[in-house]
């Protein structure tokens, strides 16, 4: 299967068929609830006994739900995700100077044997110098058997290693610049990937795609609990509405961890892959401990040396660069000022994409820094 280039788009119909999936499920559902479960009870011929008041508000409260879905759908797969071509001018492609010039892969040519020196004239050349190698080799081999032999250095055993001189294992230091990036026009800002809203989840468009895991969850699970009320009050059984509740679900209960992983994300000033660093850096820890101190034993050692790094650094996590203040800071940074745009798809990300407020306890350039090493008036 062929990939396109990361400067070019793969075909149009991959990257929007899950959303006329997504368009077609919802049209789906509004039927199946509106057409199969609403309408009999307004008109008070449901086989689930129920009448016409509880039928209209229950019509009443999907249509709203339904509506919402919708809304915020539309705003998520309409606002781009922020490029860095919109923000930054785009950088001149690298110097094909600065890179060694490539291997060549062809074979050694072969010399003509007819050009070559006749074996017969190197002959007492090639005497002369095995002969003089020869005595050479002879009078140190009978060197070194007249010589004592120097005794073996032994290597010490191997003893349990003082936890106050194991070092804490640090990450690689990562920085992207135009020269090394070749298509850094087409980079998204704050990038993280959703394929049912048919395109990337950046800084411009982040803030829609939490809101709509929240109604998109909500209508969901509304549905789902219809449904399953109307069919147990239903002597008989409707295949649609048993595939509504399977599809419900499945997206109900996708969207409500998704909803609640961004949140968690937001408020400790994290993304998706920045969110993997800290699992990288226990398990960096891991294996030095347990090459230093095994997998079973010394876990007193053990227990010491992650105290005494979590005092030299402060208690802050490595993957914490970008979180400041409290979480609800960390929340109005990345949702808006009022509660109004944290529950409908309107407003602004505020910022530019480029500059974002970070943690002290780093570096410029995102180093992670030890307790000492931070500026004067910060504390734990």
């Amino acid at each position: 299967m062929c990939h396109p280039r990361p400067d070019q788009k793969g075909p149009w119909i991959s990257r929007k068929c899950a959303v006329f999936i997504v368009f077609g499920l919802a049209i789906w559902s509004f039927y199946v609830v509106v057409g199969r479960v609403c309408t009999p009870m307004i008109r008070e011929v449901s086989s689930s006994g129920i009448g016409r008041s509880p039928g209209a508000g229950t019509l009443a409260a999907f249509v709203v739900l339904w509506l919402m879905f919708i809304w915020t759908y539309i705003r998520i797969i309409t606002t781009p995700p922020g490029f860095a071509k919109d923000r930054v001018n785009r950088s001149p492609p690298p110097d094909p100077a600065d890179y060694p010039p490539p291997r060549s892969t062809s074979p050694v040519p072969v010399a003509d044997n007819n050009n070559a020196p006749d074996p017969s004239t190197l002959a007492p050349t090639f005497n002369l110098a095995s002969q003089t190698i020869h005595r050479w080799t002879s009078h140190n081999d009978s060197a070194d058997t007249t010589r004592p032999s120097a005794p073996m250095a032994q290597m010490p055993p191997r003893g349990v290693k003082d936890w106050r001189q194991v070092p804490r294992p640090l990450p690689r230091l990562e920085l992207t610049t135009a020269a090394t990036v070749g298509h850094a026009f087409s980079s998204m800002i704050s990038i993280d990937h959703c394929v049912w809203v048919g395109q990337c989840v950046g800084w411009a468009n982040h803030k829609f795609f939490v809101i709509f895991n929240f109604w998109t969850g909500c209508y969901c699970l509304f549905t789902m609990l219809l449904l399953i009320i109307t069919a147990s009050k239903t002597s008989g059984i409707d295949g649609q509405i048993v595939a509504l509740v399977v599809v419900s679900g499945l997206f109900g209960l996708f969207t409500i961890t998704m909803f609640i992983t961004h949140v968690m994300l937001i408020t400790s000033g994290r993304t998706t892959v920045e969110s993997y660093a800290s699992e990288d850096q226990r398990e960096r820890e891991n294996s030095l401990l347990q090459k230093e101190y095994g997998y079973l034993w010394h876990n007193l050692e053990k227990r010491k040396v992650r105290k005494r790094w979590k005092e030299e650094w402060g208690g802050t996590a490595v993957d914490e660069r970008w979180k400041f203040g409290g979480k609800m800071d960390m929340w109005r940074e990345e949702m808006g000022p009022g509660p109004l745009g944290w529950i409908f798809p309107i407003g602004k990300p505020l910022g530019d994409g480029q500059h974002y407020k970070s943690n002290p306890r780093f570096g410029p350039h995102g180093e992670w820094l030890m307790k000492k090493d931070w500026p004067s008036g910060v504390s734990v």
